[in-house]
Protein backbone atom coordinates (compact mmCIF):
# COMPACT_ATOMS: atom_id res chain seq x y z
CA UNK A 1 0.00 0.00 0.00
CA UNK A 2 2.96 2.55 0.93
CA UNK A 3 4.43 1.99 -2.49
CA UNK A 4 0.90 2.82 -3.92
CA UNK A 5 0.54 5.90 -2.10
CA UNK A 6 4.41 6.83 -3.23
CA UNK A 7 3.37 6.43 -6.85
CA UNK A 8 0.58 7.87 -6.76
CA UNK A 9 1.60 11.11 -5.02
CA UNK A 10 4.21 11.44 -8.40
CA UNK A 11 1.07 11.24 -11.00
CA UNK A 12 -0.58 13.55 -8.28
CA UNK A 13 1.91 16.27 -8.60
CA UNK A 14 1.96 15.92 -12.51
CA UNK A 15 -1.77 16.24 -12.71
CA UNK A 16 -1.62 19.02 -10.81
CA UNK A 17 0.39 20.95 -13.38
CA UNK A 18 -1.57 19.88 -15.94
CA UNK A 19 -5.22 20.66 -14.35
CA UNK A 20 -3.58 24.47 -13.12
CA UNK A 21 -2.77 25.32 -17.00
CA UNK A 22 -6.17 23.70 -18.09
CA UNK A 23 -8.13 25.01 -15.50
CA UNK A 24 -7.33 28.69 -17.05
CA UNK A 25 -7.11 28.54 -20.60
CA UNK A 26 -8.35 25.20 -21.40
CA UNK A 27 -5.60 23.95 -22.57
CA UNK A 28 -3.95 20.67 -22.68
CA UNK A 29 -0.50 20.98 -22.30
CA UNK A 30 0.81 17.96 -23.82
CA UNK A 31 4.62 19.31 -23.24
CA UNK A 32 4.17 18.63 -19.56
CA UNK A 33 5.67 15.75 -19.91
CA UNK A 34 8.63 16.81 -21.25
CA UNK A 35 8.89 19.84 -19.00
CA UNK A 36 9.24 16.90 -16.74
CA UNK A 37 12.21 15.45 -18.36
CA UNK A 38 13.78 18.58 -18.98
CA UNK A 39 14.05 18.88 -15.08
CA UNK A 40 15.26 15.30 -14.56
CA UNK A 41 18.27 16.52 -17.02
CA UNK A 42 18.91 20.32 -15.16
CA UNK A 43 19.35 17.74 -11.58
CA UNK A 44 21.10 15.05 -13.43
CA UNK A 45 23.83 17.70 -14.98
CA UNK A 46 24.22 19.52 -12.11
CA UNK A 47 25.43 16.77 -9.61
CA UNK A 48 26.99 15.34 -12.38
CA UNK A 49 28.93 18.19 -14.49
CA UNK A 50 29.40 21.61 -11.49
CA UNK A 51 29.90 18.65 -8.72
CA UNK A 52 26.70 20.89 -6.90
CA UNK A 53 25.42 19.62 -3.59
CA UNK A 54 22.25 17.06 -4.52
CA UNK A 55 19.78 19.68 -2.56
CA UNK A 56 21.46 22.26 -4.31
CA UNK A 57 20.83 20.48 -7.77
CA UNK A 58 17.61 19.57 -7.43
CA UNK A 59 16.17 23.44 -5.87
CA UNK A 60 18.24 24.94 -9.18
CA UNK A 61 16.60 22.19 -11.27
CA UNK A 62 13.13 23.58 -10.53
CA UNK A 63 13.85 26.89 -10.76
CA UNK A 64 15.34 26.30 -14.02
CA UNK A 65 11.91 24.37 -15.04
CA UNK A 66 9.67 26.86 -13.62
CA UNK A 67 11.59 29.54 -16.12
CA UNK A 68 11.26 26.89 -19.22
CA UNK A 69 7.50 26.97 -18.12
CA UNK A 70 7.35 30.92 -18.64
CA UNK A 71 9.26 30.78 -21.37
CA UNK A 72 7.51 28.68 -23.01
CA UNK A 73 4.34 30.60 -22.30
CA UNK A 74 5.53 33.69 -23.34
CA UNK A 75 7.56 32.20 -26.85
CA UNK A 76 4.68 29.61 -27.85
CA UNK A 77 1.36 30.39 -26.35
CA UNK A 78 0.58 34.13 -26.20
CA UNK A 79 0.87 34.25 -29.38
CA UNK A 80 -1.92 32.15 -29.88
CA UNK A 81 -3.80 32.91 -26.83
CA UNK A 82 -6.63 34.48 -29.07
CA UNK A 83 -6.40 32.31 -31.77
CA UNK A 84 -8.97 28.92 -31.64
CA UNK A 85 -8.39 25.96 -29.90
CA UNK A 86 -7.48 23.98 -32.41
CA UNK A 87 -4.05 26.60 -32.95
CA UNK A 88 -3.08 26.32 -29.16
CA UNK A 89 -3.41 22.64 -29.26
CA UNK A 90 -1.33 22.04 -32.40
CA UNK A 91 0.94 24.65 -30.54
CA UNK A 92 1.62 22.15 -27.62
CA UNK A 93 1.83 19.09 -29.69
CA UNK A 94 4.76 20.95 -31.43
CA UNK A 95 6.22 22.52 -28.23
CA UNK A 96 6.03 18.59 -27.09
CA UNK A 97 7.85 17.15 -30.22
CA UNK A 98 10.28 20.67 -29.88
CA UNK A 99 11.59 19.66 -26.45
CA UNK A 100 11.83 15.76 -27.01
CA UNK A 101 14.49 16.59 -29.89
CA UNK A 102 16.11 19.15 -27.99
CA UNK A 103 16.86 16.70 -25.08
CA UNK A 104 18.03 14.07 -28.13
CA UNK A 105 20.52 16.60 -29.38
CA UNK A 106 21.76 18.29 -26.24
CA UNK A 107 21.65 14.97 -24.26
CA UNK A 108 21.59 12.34 -26.51
CA UNK A 109 19.80 9.40 -26.68
CA UNK A 110 21.23 6.90 -24.30
CA UNK A 111 19.74 6.41 -20.70
CA UNK A 112 21.16 7.39 -17.92
CA UNK A 113 21.37 6.45 -14.42
CA UNK A 114 20.32 8.78 -11.82
CA UNK A 115 22.31 8.72 -8.84
CA UNK A 116 19.98 8.68 -5.59
CA UNK A 117 21.39 10.54 -2.75
CA UNK A 118 22.26 8.22 0.51
CA UNK A 119 19.10 10.39 2.54
CA UNK A 120 17.17 8.54 0.12
CA UNK A 121 18.38 4.98 -0.08
CA UNK A 122 18.43 4.31 3.43
CA UNK A 123 15.90 1.17 4.85
CA UNK A 124 13.87 2.00 7.95
CA UNK A 125 11.91 -0.42 9.92
CA UNK A 126 8.91 0.25 10.82
CA UNK A 127 6.85 -2.63 12.92
CA UNK A 128 8.93 -5.30 11.37
CA UNK A 129 8.45 -4.14 7.96
CA UNK A 130 11.18 -2.53 5.88
CA UNK A 131 10.52 0.78 4.32
CA UNK A 132 12.90 2.31 1.60
CA UNK A 133 13.96 5.96 2.72
CA UNK A 134 12.18 6.95 -1.04
CA UNK A 135 8.79 5.15 -0.32
CA UNK A 136 8.29 7.30 3.06
CA UNK A 137 9.77 10.89 1.65
CA UNK A 138 8.07 10.67 -1.45
CA UNK A 139 4.36 11.41 0.33
CA UNK A 140 5.60 13.41 3.05
CA UNK A 141 7.42 15.96 0.26
CA UNK A 142 4.13 15.83 -2.19
CA UNK A 143 2.13 16.78 0.62
CA UNK A 144 4.64 19.97 1.67
CA UNK A 145 4.65 20.99 -2.19
CA UNK A 146 0.87 19.97 -2.20
CA UNK A 147 0.45 22.87 1.02
CA UNK A 148 2.78 25.50 -0.62
CA UNK A 149 0.58 25.32 -3.82
CA UNK A 150 -2.48 25.84 -2.47
CA UNK A 151 -1.79 28.33 -0.11
CA UNK A 152 -0.86 30.66 -3.57
CA UNK A 153 -3.88 29.64 -4.89
CA UNK A 154 -6.44 30.38 -2.15
CA UNK A 155 -4.48 32.55 0.14
CA UNK A 156 -2.28 35.53 -2.03
CA UNK A 157 -3.68 37.81 -4.23
CA UNK A 158 -2.10 35.67 -7.85
CA UNK A 159 -4.13 32.82 -6.46
CA UNK A 160 -6.59 34.50 -6.15
CA UNK A 161 -6.37 36.49 -9.98
CA UNK A 162 -6.00 32.52 -11.17
CA UNK A 163 -9.33 31.80 -10.25
CA UNK A 164 -10.54 34.38 -11.92
CA UNK A 165 -9.45 34.19 -14.82
CA UNK A 166 -10.97 30.34 -14.85
CA UNK A 167 -13.89 32.34 -14.20
CA UNK A 168 -14.07 35.26 -17.23
CA UNK A 169 -10.47 36.36 -18.51
CA UNK A 170 -12.26 39.52 -20.19
CA UNK A 171 -13.71 40.48 -17.22
CA UNK A 172 -10.54 40.03 -15.16
CA UNK A 173 -9.00 42.09 -17.69
CA UNK A 174 -11.58 44.65 -17.81
CA UNK A 175 -10.83 44.93 -13.58
CA UNK A 176 -7.00 46.20 -14.54
CA UNK A 177 -5.34 42.34 -13.56
CA UNK A 178 -2.40 41.40 -15.72
CA UNK A 179 -3.78 38.58 -17.61
CA UNK A 180 -0.52 37.16 -19.49
CA UNK A 181 1.52 37.84 -16.31
CA UNK A 182 -0.95 35.76 -14.24
CA UNK A 183 -1.04 32.80 -16.83
CA UNK A 184 2.97 32.75 -17.05
CA UNK A 185 3.06 32.30 -13.14
CA UNK A 186 0.71 29.63 -13.47
CA UNK A 187 3.27 27.92 -15.88
CA UNK A 188 5.89 28.44 -13.99
CA UNK A 189 4.04 26.61 -10.71
CA UNK A 190 2.85 23.72 -13.03
CA UNK A 191 6.73 23.28 -14.18
CA UNK A 192 7.87 23.56 -10.52
CA UNK A 193 5.95 21.01 -9.98
CA UNK A 194 6.67 18.53 -12.80
CA UNK A 195 10.01 19.15 -12.19
CA UNK A 196 9.60 18.00 -8.26
CA UNK A 197 8.11 14.86 -9.66
CA UNK A 198 10.20 14.23 -11.86
CA UNK A 199 12.98 14.63 -9.64
CA UNK A 200 11.33 12.00 -7.33
CA UNK A 201 10.46 9.58 -9.65
CA UNK A 202 14.15 9.50 -11.64
CA UNK A 203 15.64 8.35 -8.11
CA UNK A 204 12.54 5.46 -8.22
CA UNK A 205 13.11 4.31 -11.40
CA UNK A 206 17.14 5.61 -12.15
CA UNK A 207 17.11 4.01 -15.77
CA UNK A 208 14.41 5.78 -17.01
CA UNK A 209 13.66 8.39 -15.06
CA UNK A 210 13.78 10.77 -17.32
CA UNK A 211 11.15 9.42 -20.12
CA UNK A 212 8.75 11.80 -19.67
CA UNK A 213 6.18 9.66 -21.99
CA UNK A 214 4.55 7.67 -19.29
CA UNK A 215 4.11 10.33 -16.42
CA UNK A 216 2.24 12.42 -19.07
CA UNK A 217 0.02 10.07 -19.69
CA UNK A 218 -0.51 8.84 -16.10
CA UNK A 219 -0.83 12.25 -15.39
CA UNK A 220 -3.49 12.98 -17.64
CA UNK A 221 -5.66 10.17 -16.56
CA UNK A 222 -4.92 11.02 -12.84
CA UNK A 223 -6.49 14.94 -13.67
CA UNK A 224 -9.30 12.94 -15.39
CA UNK A 225 -10.16 10.65 -12.78
CA UNK A 226 -10.18 13.00 -10.17
CA UNK A 227 -11.62 15.75 -12.15
CA UNK A 228 -9.96 19.61 -12.63
CA UNK A 229 -11.85 22.04 -10.10
CA UNK A 230 -10.15 21.35 -6.59
CA UNK A 231 -6.46 20.70 -6.36
CA UNK A 232 -6.72 18.90 -2.85
CA UNK A 233 -9.29 16.47 -4.86
CA UNK A 234 -6.75 15.85 -7.70
CA UNK A 235 -4.48 14.67 -5.19
CA UNK A 236 -6.56 12.79 -3.22
CA UNK A 237 -7.32 9.86 -4.91
CA UNK A 238 -3.75 9.08 -7.05
CA UNK A 239 -2.98 5.75 -4.60
CA UNK A 240 -6.45 3.67 -5.95
CA UNK A 241 -6.96 3.32 -9.44
CA UNK A 242 -10.83 3.42 -8.99
CA UNK A 243 -11.15 6.88 -7.28
CA UNK A 244 -13.88 8.57 -9.16
CA UNK A 245 -14.52 11.33 -6.33
CA UNK A 246 -16.49 14.41 -6.90
CA UNK A 247 -15.20 17.73 -6.51
CA UNK A 248 -16.29 19.46 -3.47
CA UNK A 249 -19.53 21.70 -3.53
CA UNK A 250 -18.33 23.90 -0.65
CA UNK A 251 -18.13 28.03 -1.41
CA UNK A 252 -15.39 29.57 -1.95
CA UNK A 253 -14.50 32.81 -0.14
CA UNK A 254 -12.17 34.19 -2.33
CA UNK A 255 -13.44 33.65 -5.76
CA UNK A 256 -15.21 35.98 -8.20
CA UNK A 257 -19.13 36.73 -8.38
CA UNK A 258 -20.88 36.49 -11.70
CA UNK A 259 -23.76 37.57 -10.03
CA UNK A 260 -25.39 38.45 -6.21
CA UNK A 261 -27.10 35.10 -6.64
CA UNK A 262 -24.61 32.52 -7.53
CA UNK A 263 -21.11 32.35 -7.04
CA UNK A 264 -18.65 30.47 -8.97
CA UNK A 265 -16.36 27.76 -7.75
CA UNK A 266 -12.87 27.76 -8.57
CA UNK A 267 -11.13 25.82 -12.01
CA UNK A 268 -14.77 25.00 -12.98
CA UNK A 269 -15.27 23.94 -16.31
CA UNK A 270 -18.78 24.64 -16.58
CA UNK A 271 -19.91 28.39 -15.29
CA UNK A 272 -23.66 28.76 -14.93
CA UNK A 273 -24.92 31.28 -17.67
CA UNK A 274 -26.26 34.64 -16.58
CA UNK A 275 -29.88 34.51 -14.63
CA UNK A 276 -31.27 36.46 -17.16
CA UNK A 277 -30.94 34.53 -20.39
CA UNK A 278 -27.92 32.56 -22.69
CA UNK A 279 -27.04 35.69 -23.86
CA UNK A 280 -26.50 37.96 -20.90
CA UNK A 281 -27.63 40.84 -22.75
CA UNK A 282 -29.25 42.75 -19.39
CA UNK A 283 -26.88 41.65 -17.31
CA UNK A 284 -24.44 43.46 -19.67
CA UNK A 285 -26.66 46.40 -20.04
CA UNK A 286 -26.21 46.45 -15.99
CA UNK A 287 -22.71 46.88 -16.40
CA UNK A 288 -22.23 49.92 -18.59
Amino acid sequence: MINGVALGSLYGLIAIGYTMVYGIIRLINFAHGDVMMMGCYFAYFGILMFSLPWWASFAAAIVLTAALGVLMDKGAYVPVRNAPRISALITAIGVSFLLENLGLVVFGGRPKGFETPDMFNEVYEVAGLMFPALVLWTPLLTLAILGVILFIIYRTKTGRAMRCISHDMETTKLMGVDVNRIISITFAVGSAAAAAGGIMWAMRYPENGADGHHPRFQGLCCRRAGGHREHHRRHAGRASAGDRGDPARGPDAGACRISRRRRLRPFDPDPPLPPHGADGNEAAGKVK
